[in-house]
């Protein structure tokens, strides 16, 4: 018998047929609501399962175990959530790219290229959690990635242009190309809050 918490629903579990922890949490969520959710928190005896384990319970002994404490949200909670953090992101990252466009322009070449970098760390943050928060509302898919195609394609002149050493094309590129296209992507993942609001 094992003692199990989700979200704050506490249930003693005959698991003697279970052998891994996605059992156990498959039993324990089994007729409690249809919804799609994602665990944002496993505890084993008193003990905090890392979150990158999340995706290989199946392979997660409970041997011994007598108390399992689980919290999970929504999928479609958290992807609403991941979008407006998404969306709140645009502001700072277009702010960087003014920045990058203003070093580039007055020769700091080396400076604009470092903070390009991260720039495009932060675009592939943004790429992913849009592409997830798409994942969980297939409806959305549209709206919220068509504008990552045109962006990549420019972005790729970005870095021909880099290649190149030519800084003031790049510069071009990123004030009258890449910055409208972020502000777009930014105002479509609004207008799919707001719609999301409505409904």
């Amino acid at each position: 018998m094992i003692r199990v918490v989700h979200n704050a629903v506490d249930e003693v579990l005959d698991c003697a047929d279970c052998e891994n922890l996605a059992e156990v949490l498959e039993r324990s969520g089994r007729g409690r609501d249809e919804e799609a959710h994602l665990y944002t928190h496993i505890r084993i005896d008193g003990l905090d399962l890392p979150e990158d384990s999340f995706g290989r319970l199946e392979q997660i002994s409970i041997d011994g175990v007598e108390r399992i404490e689980v919290e999970s949200r929504p999928s479609i909670e958290i992807a609403i959530s991941s979008l407006r953090h998404s969306a709140e992101y645009v502001t700072p990252v277009r702010k960087a790219l003014d920045r990058v466009v203003d070093l580039f322009r007055r020769g700091r070449n080396d400076e604009a290229n470092d903070l390009l970098a991260d720039l495009s760390d932060s675009l592939g943050i943004l790429v992913a959690a849009v592409t997830g928060t798409a994942n969980v509302m297939p409806e959305t898919a549209e709206r919220l990635l068509s504008p990552i195609q045109e962006l990549v394609e420019w972005l790729d002149q970005v870095i021909e242009g880099q290649g190149n050493g030519d800084w003031i094309y790049v510069a071009d590129l990123l004030e009258y190309e890449v910055d409208p296209r972020v502000e777009d992507w930014g105002r479509a993942m609004k207008q799919v809050l707001g719609d999301l609001e409505v409904v």
